[in-house]
């Protein structure tokens, strides 16, 4: 879509809740570690992320924002219950790195119900493993207790890279550097000084990176996006470098199960996002989507589009389909994407677009646009100019959290009935 003229109007959007409701509690979470403090707060960023639990479902939202970046702040939405909203601010001993992630475990390990996880990191490279109480209720105290909170200091392994990407799986978080290497911390599962404890996802098996040691191909440019997904019960991992190689890693086995150069022809940008869906159950495809950018006169993004095809019972378990759609977004980028097995969701400043993967449109294709109702809409849901975008990562995960549940996108009038 080269402009906006390629977008048809398919509804407006309504706010679902007001921050004003959010019954706000804040505890601060301790710390023992001894480190070197980074004082580079230009690596602190908004971000935001979700999570569904139970059923009936309850939904976690949380985000970091570059005003406060040693608070987390998590929200608790309960689709089956009128009740007031849950928030809690988790205040950190020093900024965090724009990473976050809730993780769920197995129920029947925890007989008291909390079987939350949350997975972050800070700046200075110290990573929390907090088990947050399902209820986010932490009654008077000021402090998250210590017996729920595990840190690691992840500088005392040698490395020679920057970290620019972090991901997290239940007992264990995934770090990208700068030269191009991923370590991995098994944290809850193994005692630091297990020999395994940390190890390193490298193209070439064998003792070095059983016993930790970070040897690394010198060829490796540095990651700049991690995504952890479960396809047919595995737990993978895509990579994506900043020369535009993509990879899959199988995180069990902890060895490379593809890659592929990824290229746009005539393009003097590069890839700077990635995203993955889930997997289309017919035609057992995952669909990928790539934000390239494009630094000419006037900056420019664009969203590719692929598939990556499961390949049962084949010497070559994935294969990369070509790109068949590009989303052009101008000069605004996303805020957030979401990606289905069929649909394509892009939450921008001034609204939502939506796009069928399976659509037999043109390469550019035809998309639903959700517009804002009106300027009073806009201002609850802070998508006009006036408004930070820390407040829009609210948004994006407010319109995201379950794209199944499209009352969303429904009038005002409606979700009032």
């Amino acid at each position: 879509m080269a402009s906006s003229s390629c977008w048809r109007m398919a509804g407006m959007e309504a706010p679902l809740l007001s921050l004003d409701s959010i019954e706000w509690r804040q505890v601060s979470v301790p710390s023992t570690s001894t480190y070197t403090a980074n004082n580079d707060n230009s690596i602190v960023k908004d971000f935001a992320s979700s999570i569904t639990v139970g059923n009936p479902p309850s939904y976690f939202i949380w985000k970091i924002s570059r005003s406060q970046g040693n608070v987390l702040e998590i929200v608790r939405i309960c689709s089956h219950k009128d009740t007031s909203t849950n928030g809690l601010r988790l205040v950190f001993p020093e900024a965090l790195f724009p990473f976050a992630c809730i993780c769920k475990l197995d129920e029947t390990k925890y007989a008291s119900g909390d079987c939350l996880v949350l997975y972050t990191l800070t700046i200075s490279g110290v990573a929390y493993l907090i088990r947050l109480r399902s209820n986010l209720d932490y009654g008077t105290s000021s402090l998250v207790p210590a017996s729920e909170v595990l840190e690691y200091n992840t500088q005392v392994h040698p490395h020679s890279g920057a970290t620019t990407a972090v991901a997290a799986s239940e007992g264990c978080l995934l770090i990208g550097r700068s030269d191009g290497s991923i370590s991995c911390f098994q944290l809850d599962i193994l005692d630091p000084s297990t020999p395994v404890f940390v190890s390193e996802l490298r193209d070439d098996p064998g003792f070095g990176r059983l016993w930790g040691i970070l040897s690394r191909s010198p060829n490796l440019a540095a990651v700049v996006d991690l995504v952890v997904s479960e396809v047919q019960q595995r737990k993978l991992l895509f990579v994506l470098h900043s020369d535009g190689s993509f990879r899959v890693w199988d995180l069990l086995s902890r060895s490379k199960i593809f890659g592929h150069a990824m290229t746009v022809p005539a393009s003097t940008g590069a890839f700077i996002r990635l995203w993955t869906g889930e997997v289309n159950i017919v035609t057992g495809v995952i669909p990928l989507a790539l934000l390239h950018g494009q630094n000419l006169d006037v900056a420019t993004e664009t969203i590719y589009l692929y598939g990556l095809r499961l390949n049962v019972r084949e010497k070559t378990p994935l294969s990369l389909e070509p790109s068949s759609r590009r989303i052009s977004l101008g000069e605004a980028g996303p805020i957030d994407v979401k990606l289905t097995s069929d649909k394509v969701l892009i939450l921008k400043e001034d609204g939502l677009i939506m796009q069928e993967l399976n659509s037999d449109d043109s390469t550019e294709g035809l998309a639903h646009y959700y517009t804002l109702q009106e300027n009073l809409v806009a201002d609850l849901l802070f998508q006009s100019s006036e408004h930070s975008s820390d407040d829009l990562l609210w948004l994006a995960y407010s319109a995201f959290y379950s794209e199944k549940r499209l009352s969303i996108l429904k009038s005002a009038k409606e979700l009032q009935v």
